[in-house]
């Protein structure tokens, strides 16, 4: 690993391949790097995804974190990543809040890793990002969710819709369906295609 190159040797042939984007591998030093970008993506989503001038919540208290239970132990878990790749978990009370609130939220948080994105000059593919929405009232129509993301193949910003699957209930707290959409259930696995069809 030299500066963004990496020279590969095998019994067939020799090749120099140069990293136009992302994080390079190659270097033991780029570990601590990976997890240095790592520990500011979760601190990128701890940020107010409504309010610009909003603050930073702290790790032990995660704005708008999912309450999980271990042992009798109710922690809020917000976001876990390694790398460039991340999850956040978002959870709002619904006696508080509207859906329509809720959705607010899903979207700014959305909004918060596209200016993350633009800023750093990371690109990330709409294509393999995805959305799960679980207990969505049945009367509830659901938006459209967007990404912006710096593309190296556009030397830009692009902007791309977020595949999202629906969990809805009932009034009386059933579950009903999920809402699939079509491109995500042609590239399941066989097994998950029989169950969905």
């Amino acid at each position: 690993m030299s500066n963004r190159t990496n020279k590969i040797v095998t019994d067939i042939f020799v090749a120099l391949l140069e990293y136009k984007c992302g994080l390079p591998q190659g270097n033991g030093f780029l570990v601590e790097v990976a997890n240095f970008f790592a520990t500011i993506v979760l601190l990128w989503w701890n940020m107010d995804p409504i309010d610009p001038q909003g603050t930073i919540a702290p790790f032990r208290s995660p704005r708008h974190g999912f309450p999980l239970i271990a042992g009798g132990i109710i922690k809020p878990i917000a976001s876990m990543a390694y790398v460039d790749d991340a999850i956040r978990l978002t959870a709002l009370l619904k006696a508080s809040h509207s859906p329509e609130e809720f959705f607010t939220k899903v979207q700014g948080y959305c909004d918060l890793m596209a200016d993350m994105s633009l800023v750093v000059k990371m690109g990330r593919n709409v294509k393999k990002c995805a959305l799960y929405l679980y207990n969505i009232p049945e009367n509830v129509t659901i938006p459209e969710f967007t990404s912006i993301a710096w593309s190296y193949d556009a030397q830009g910003p692009v902007k791309g819709v977020i595949a999202t699957t629906v969990m809805r209930r009932d009034c009386n707290n059933n579950l009903i369906c999920y809402q699939i959409p079509n491109d995500l259930i042609s590239t399941a696995p066989k097994h998950i295609k029989d169950v969905l069809t």
